[in-house]
């Protein structure tokens, strides 16, 4: 069905991409450090909500027509950067010295809208896949499942080190200190964002 040897390496590479600091590990940190570990948890599912529509269309080769299109590209790009950048100054206006308790916390919807946005404006990742995929894929077996297969791999494996980073932002912030931890959290999710925004404009 597949070659080990191939998996193994496309495991492994998979594994350090994701461990790798980035746009979404960034929004994930932030979700985590304000919200806990089930926000980040959201944003990670619409960050592979994305990566899977990315993987899919690599693996029908319409990546290029992406890379052809540099003004459906650049669309895409900016409007998912001017976004974050709203929201993450949002986040820091509303982050205020004389505010020390939680606010309510957003709809659920809100952290996979976030996720969904931060990879979708990272267009680029859709050519990094289609680049990555021919190098671990053997001819001399069936190519759809070996993709079917690369792909589940590569979205589980991404989706769990994602959730983690969010847990260790989630404990990272109990050691904030007394009432202030509120306004800290604020000003470190909106930091976050506009993190991912700028590290996407350079993309």
């Amino acid at each position: 069905m597949i070659n080990y040897d191939l998996f193994t390496w496309f495991f492994i590479t998979s594994f350090l991409m994701a461990l790798s600091p980035g746009p979404a590990v960034f929004l994930i940190l932030g979700q985590g450090m304000k919200y806990g570990v089930r926000a980040s948890m959201l944003g990670a599912v619409g960050i592979e909500i994305i990566n899977t529509s990315y993987f899919v269309l690599s693996a029908l080769g319409l990546s290029a027509v992406l890379a052809a299109n540099p003004i459906v590209f650049s669309i895409l790009k900016w409007a998912g950067i001017g976004y974050l950048f709203y929201i993450g100054i949002r986040t820091l206006m509303a982050a205020k010295p004389g505010d020390m308790i939680p606010k309510a916390k957003p709809p659920g919807s809100r952290f996979l809208i976030d996720g969904i946005v931060t990879q979708a404006a990272n267009p680029k990742a859709v050519i990094y896949f289609s680049a990555m995929l021919p190098q671990f894929v053997d001819l001399q077996k069936p190519v759809a499942v070996q993709i079917t297969i690369l792909g589940i791999a590569c979205m589980a494996t991404e989706y769990i080190i994602l959730t983690a980073y969010g847990w260790f932002a989630q404990k990272g912030a109990t050691f904030l200190p007394g009432p202030k931890a509120v306004l800290w959290q604020e000003r470190i999710a909106g930091v976050s964002l506009i993190a991912v925004a700028l590290i996407l404009t350079k993309n």
